[in-house]
């Protein structure tokens, strides 16, 4: 089947705010995404984030691909974000591998009682920075350190290929 929308991402407007004129996280991700899975497909992937994708014109949810779901505390707090996920899954709910078509990207960690039930099951990535010593969490600012190489771009890298 041919998708209109290759991926779809949805995410709690609060985590794509932008500092100092950069992009948000949520639209870095999007970038990063983009780049990893030209390189894995070969081709030129077609995918937006929640807002793009609202619209009057906005095609069926059934002709997404993927969903890619960024959480967030913002995020399972959010009824909107929560409404998209059950929508999709209630478009394709007759798509036996609908598990396949549904990611979980962590930006802050949560627990699995935390997360929104139909998304528990689902495999996730963990895009954030835990500091062993101390325990700290923080969002990944620095995309090109050492650090970001060895946990963030390797978790890129899995995603686009599990995609």
């Amino acid at each position: 089947m041919v998708f209109d929308i290759d991926v779809l991402i949805v995410f709690a407007d609060k985590d794509d705010e932008a500092n100092k004129n950069a992009l948000g996280w949520v639209s870095q991700f999007k970038k990063f995404l983009e780049l990893m899975l030209n390189q894995v497909l070969g081709e030129k992937s077609k995918i937006l984030l929640k807002g793009e994708y609202d619209s009057i014109t906005a095609p069926s949810l059934k002709n997404i691909g993927v969903l890619v779901t960024v959480l967030s505390k913002d995020f399972i707090q959010s009824g909107q974000c929560l409404d998209n996920v059950e929508a999709f899954c209630q478009a394709n709910q007759s798509t036996d591998r609908i598990h396949n078509r549904v990611f979980k990207v962590f930006k802050t960690p949560l627990t699995t009682q935390e997360q929104p039930p139909r998304l528990r099951d689902l495999l996730g990535y963990e895009l954030y920075q835990l500091d062993p010593e101390s325990g700290e969490v923080r969002e990944y600012t620095d995309y090109f350190s050492t650090e970001a190489e060895r946990q963030y771009w390797m978790k890129m890298v899995d995603l686009a290929y599990d995609i």
